[in-house]
């Protein structure tokens, strides 16, 4: 059973839609499309497990490409900084490399000269570590390990971890399955990629934190130059959170904690992100139980390796995002010292939703953010939403990316989606001057809409000022840093353009679907049928060659038309909406 303190917690993280206005964590509506940004390679399953983000705030993601065949490469792509997808790197802003049969990318880092490194496995019988590098425009980089690929043949065992040394030395860890067990295991790079000899043994190191299994699954270098890596380590049955700290030789630091590991003791407790605060305290974060579901679990340690008991609950925060399995994947410091955390969680619908919660520096939910701290998103999807990387930038917009299900061909796409931290307050009210409208918000973004059919966006309406073709009823949604705002509808009346019931002609339905019926009490030949956008273009034409006639609009898009009917001697407007 919870604790009362997780169950005040889960009470406290309320699950909120995605399409929230003008409130802290939602979606920036100024990023991708509607705040998200998808990569598809083709009819493949696409998962991105790793993110970096370049000093020009260009995003590039990692993961794996998998055919139908079940045979997966590695996949690396690159998004603009407003999430567009970036087509000067690789082919179609893509990078695909194969090596064995079974590829996965797992982490990576930016170079300060811009090389990618990226880290991860492939599968040739047993598990190999391996380790690219590409040059700024995708391609890999010949000056390092052969011809910009480094495989390692000799390892057993999955990479999941990966940073870069002050000196350009590269760490890489995860699990070594030599022995009869799976341990944690550290390698170190030079520059080139060649092994580092000075580092551990012959460039490696075994850790057996405990006798039954031990993994990493993140790596941190402090500004001492001693290593930290966060993951479990398996006593008996349970799993415990562990942080690790190693000397820059490659040996466990015997001053953190009592002999260099520090333990956080639960069930199924495991470590999958990990921050340091600028007092160097470590926080650490993945998952956690104590009852029938896996629930989010964020610790602090103190700089010797003990728990931090000032952080929300002697140390740590076990928390329920929703009724079902929780997990954290991600985590960034905001400019206030406060805590964002990252992660998927699974909905009731039993699909899998991102979310982000928002901790106080003392681990308790900050209540400005969100819903009481917590924004769940299935990023404009329905349907399954999976986070397997965070990060926060500088202006404290937090990205997080990983896999998400695509509705239209089955399969998983690389998904980057960004959040605002906090909302300005956007003036959403419109001034009427006869037959124009103004937004009195200045310096947003700005897109007039009809209300009268379901809000659709009138086509090349986005400016700050808007002068309706026809009557009807019109809102502006405004955009400003990010965040959305929609203005209450106001309505406009234009002579000569109305929705007219003639006793000569009719034309039916004024809401139509794929087709409208003109008819007419008698025959004129001279007459003709022009279909107007609400920005003047002519979308359609058609002449009259009997009193009724039906006339196929499907190929138009949703939206507002004017339609004209009409000859030399006289004119018929109407108003139409599909």
């Amino acid at each position: 059973m919870k604790s009362t303190l997780q169950l005040l917690v889960a009470l406290f993280f309320v699950s909120v839609t995605t399409h929230l206005q003008a409130q802290s964590g939602s979606l920036d509506a100024g990023f991708g499309i509607n705040g998200v940004a998808i990569m598809d390679n083709s009819a493949n399953t696409d998962e991105s497990y790793a993110m970096a983000v370049q000093a020009d705030g260009k995003i590039v993601l990692g993961g794996r490409s998998t055919d139908i065949n079940s045979s997966s490469d590695i996949m690396i792509t690159r998004f603009n900084a407003d999430g567009s997808t970036d087509d000067n790197f690789g082919v179609n802003g893509k990078v695909i490399i194969g090596i064995g049969s079974q590829e996965n990318i797992m982490a990576m880092a930016i170079q300060p000269d811009g090389k990618i490194i990226a880290g991860g496995y492939y599968i040739d019988n047993e598990g190999h570590y391996c380790v690219i590098r590409l040059n700024t425009d995708g391609s890999l980089d010949n000056g390092f390990g052969s011809n910009g690929i480094d495989t390692f043949e000799w390892t057993e065992g999955l990479m999941r971890a990966l940073t870069l040394q002050s000196d350009g030395k590269i760490l890489v860890g995860g699990s070594d399955f030599s022995t009869n067990s799976t341990h944690s295991h550290i390698m170190r790079l030079n520059a080139n990629g060649s092994i580092d000899s000075t580092f551990g043994v012959n460039g490696r190191k075994v850790y057996e934190l405990s006798y039954s299994a031990d993994e990493i699954y993140n790596l941190l270098v402090q500004p001492d130059g001693k290593i930290l890596a966060c993951g479990y380590t398996r006593v008996l049955n349970p799993y415990y959170l562990s942080v690790t700290r190693i000397n820059p030789d490659g040996s466990i630091d015997s001053t953190f904690s009592e002999d260099g590991i520090a333990w956080v003791e639960g069930n199924e407790f495991y470590g999958h992100a990990m921050v340091l605060q600028q007092d160097g305290k470590i926080i650490t974060a993945g998952k956690g139980s104590d009852s029938s579901t896996i629930d989010a679990l964020v610790v602090r340690f103190n700089t010797n390796g003990t728990i931090d008991s000032s952080f929300a609950a002697n140390g740590k925060l076990l928390y329920a995002v929703s009724t079902q399995d929780d997990e954290v994947r991600g985590l960034g410091l905001d400019s206030e010292g406060k805590i964002l955390v990252a992660g998927t969680t699974r909905v009731p619908s039993n699909n899998m939703n991102a979310f982000i919660t928002r901790l106080n520096s003392n681990g308790l939910p900050d209540s400005t953010y969100g819903n009481y701290g917590t924004v769940i998103s299935d990023l404009n999807n329905n349907y399954t939403s999976e986070v397997y990387a965070a990060s926060l930038q500088s202006d404290d917009k937090l990205l997080v990316s990983g896999n998400y299900y695509n509705p239209t061909t089955f399969n998983r796409d690389f998904v980057v989606a960004r959040f605002v931290s906090s909302c300005p307050a956007i003036n959403n009210t419109v001034t009427v001057s006869g037959t124009t409208l103004t937004s009195n918000q200045a310096g947003a973004t700005y897109q007039w809409l009809y209300c009268d059919s379901s809000y659709l966006p009138v086509a090349s309406a986005s400016t700050v000022t808007f002068t309706p073709p026809a009557t009807g009823n019109f809102a502006v949604r405004i955009v400003a840093d990010g965040c959305v705002d929609t203005s209450a509808c106001e309505n406009v009346s234009i002579s000569g353009v109305e929705d007219i019931k003639s006793d000569f002609i009719r034309v039916l339905p004024s809401h139509f679907t794929d087709e409208i019926y003109i008819s007419m009490n008698s025959y004129v030949s001279d007459y003709t049928v022009y279909v107007f956008s609400v920005d003047g273009m002519l979308v359609a034409e058609k002449q009259l060659f009997e009193a009724n006639t039906t006339i196929s609009l499907k190929q138009l898009p949703n939206a507002l038309y004017l339609l004209r009917i009409g000859n030399n001697h006289e004119v018929f407007n109407f108003k139409l909406t599909k």
